[in-house]
């Protein structure tokens, strides 16, 4: 009872702190009736110096902010608080502290610990974004209601110089109602994929999702629609979602090995690689102009 009730007056206490902020901060501007404060205008340009950006601009990019996080709503793409902290100490990790002592550093300047960890937030989301909206404009030509396994092929033919990929499997599972949920739930989690690292641990608290441990399979056993889209991919890149018998699937590239010019079929994937970043670029800054034109944007004078 006793320690209900320290919980419910710690809760009180930093909800009061939050509102006190938020009453002493005045309205900068407000993004889809999304309010951007004063003080988050002044927190984000004390860290654009830090950062050696300058301070100029720190209100439009809290707007831009606002409205990736907004688009990711319709979507329901959300970034989890355990990504951010991660994201917060790799940033950490390289600049050789502990996250402890960057949030001591950001104090000592002036900056809140979570002003660079919301615009992480932010970033993380809008590169899920853009990677859906790549994935929409640049359907990869596959045979319909396949799962991954019916790429393996049977006869076992050479298709040339071979290759090695290392495929983790991620499953969706769904029953016959659900089956439309599943295929969207898969699309988006591919989207948001870009390792193997930890992919069990990534989904473990989704108990719809399952994760199998990756294979490495032979170019020769594979289709070549497969072997085509795993050499033009960047390793950690999903393929798009299979219907299957349980729900959809998707597949995740871990590694990539080639054989008898193999030097070339690297090369190739690089420069396919360099195209695809150039493509994400370019869908980054129109997709950004398309919302910040539908958006309602009202900037306090």
């Amino acid at each position: 009872m006793i320690k209900s009730l320290k919980l419910i007056a710690l809760s009180l206490l930093v909800s009061t702190n939050i509102l006190s902020t938020a009453l002493a901060s005045g309205v900068a501007a407000t993004v889809n009736g999304q309010v951007i404060t004063t003080h988050e205008v002044s927190q984000r340009q004390k860290l654009m110096t830090i950062a050696g950006g300058g301070k100029n601009g720190a209100l439009n990019e809290l707007i831009e902010d606002k409205v990736k996080l907004s688009a990711a709503k319709k979507y329901n793409i959300n970034v989890s608080q355990a990504d951010v902290d991660s994201a917060f100490a790799n940033i950490a990790k390289g600049s050789k502290m502990s996250p402890e002592k960057l949030a001591q550093m950001l104090g000592s300047r002036g900056v809140e610990a979570r002003t660079l960890k919301e615009r992480l937030r932010a970033d993380m989301t809008w590169r899920q974004l853009v990677q859906m909206r790549h994935a929409r404009d640049n359907p990869t030509q596959f045979p319909e209601h396949e799962t991954l396994s019916k790429f393996v092929r049977v006869d076992g033919t050479s298709t040339g110089g071979s290759s090695e990929y290392s495929l983790a499997r991620i499953t969706v599972t769904a029953n016959s109602s659900s089956k439309d949920a599943a295929r969207k739930k898969a699309e988006s989690l591919r989207s948001g994929i870009s390792s193997c690292s930890n992919l069990a641990q990534k989904f473990e608290n989704q108990l719809d999702v399952v994760v199998s441990p990756a294979q490495t399979k032979s170019s020769k056993d594979l289709s070549p629609s497969l072997v085509s889209f795993l050499e033009k991919s960047a390793i950690g890149k999903a393929t798009p979602a299979f219907e299957s018998e349980n729900g959809y699937e998707i597949g995740v590239l871990c590694a990539r090995k080639s054989f008898n010019g193999g030097a070339a079929q690297s090369g190739k994937s690089k420069v396919n690689s360099e195209n695809d970043q150039k493509k994400l670029q370019n869908i980054s800054i129109s997709y950004l102009k398309e919302l910040k034109s539908e958006a309602v944007i009202d900037i306090q004078k």
